[in-house]
Parts: C-alpha cells; structure tokens; sequence
C-alpha cells in the first residue's frame, strides 16, 4: 500500500502482466474507478504520443519540413511535373536522392500516405481504448485489459 504525494490517496499495489510473458511489472492500481480510468486513458495517450515520435522526425521543425514538402509534391503532380517549375523541396530530396523530379514527388506523396495511415490507426486505437475505458462502470479489471490491450496494438505498431 502507498500514498499518493499528488491527492493524499492510499492505493495498494497489484500485479498487472506486461506484453512479454516472462515479465511481471508492477503498478500502483488506484482502487477508485475514476482514478483509474485517468491513469489507463494517460498511459494511452503517452503511449500514443511514443508511438507517433518512433515515425514523426522529432528535429527542429522537420515535421514541418515534410509537410511543406508533400504540399509542394501535390502542387507540383496537380500541375502535371512540369519539367519548368520544381518545387525547391522537391528539388533538394531530388538532387540527394538521385531521383527524377516526378519519381522524387511520388516517393514523397507515397511515404505522406503512409504516415497518414499509420497516424490514423494509432488515433483510432487511442481514441477507441479511451472511450472503452470510460464507459466501464464498475470494473476495474476490464479497465486493465483495456489498457493493456491498446498498450500492446501500440507497441505492435
């Protein structure tokens, strides 16, 4: 049993098994329902968020560099890869990459699409898991198997 510093609230400890089945990890489990379904949806979402920076460049601004970047590819297939008008991002990957301007605009918009998938499914599972967890009315357990199961589809990611 501890004391949580924050609120002043005594929870006991409970195992809960991790994804790996030779691995036990233990967490301080509140026994009040509202404040487990804060701790579950919090896991998620720093999850979530964990899930998103393995795929998203992290560095100064990068993100905005790609997609400025897939906003010049699109711009530039919507006009038809004119031969006279190269987007300088698109130039600059072109020119490392060793590609065509069209072939370095496709890669581009190809790796865009992935992203946009891969960014969709963890909102769905975030977003799905969370709603789960607050709709459970008086069973904690289900709240950590719900957790637990959004932990490992991201994870698995």
């Amino acid at each position: 049993m501890f004391r949580d510093p924050l609120n002043h609230e005594t929870h006991t400890l409970q195992t809960t098994p991790e994804i790996t089945p030779d691995a036990v990890i233990y967490h301080a489990i509140p026994r009040d329902i509202n404040a487990l379904r804060l701790m579950a949806n919090d896991q998620i979402n720093q999850t979530s968020g964990e899930t998103r920076a393995r795929f998203i460049p992290q560095g100064q601004m990068q993100d905005q560099e790609y997609l400025l970047a897939q906003k010049h590819a699109e711009q530039y297939k919507a006009a038809g890869y004119p031969a006279d008008a190269i987007p300088a991002s698109i130039e600059a990957s072109m020119d490392a990459n060793g590609n065509t301007a069209q072939q370095e605009a496709d890669a581009i918009l190809t790796e865009a699409e992935k992203l946009e998938t891969l960014l969709t499914v963890i909102r769905k599972i975030r977003m799905t898991a969370n709603a789960t967890i607050n709709a459970v009315q008086a069973d904690n357990e289900q709240i950590i198997i719900e957790r637990d199961t959004a932990l490992a589809q991201l994870n698995a990611l």
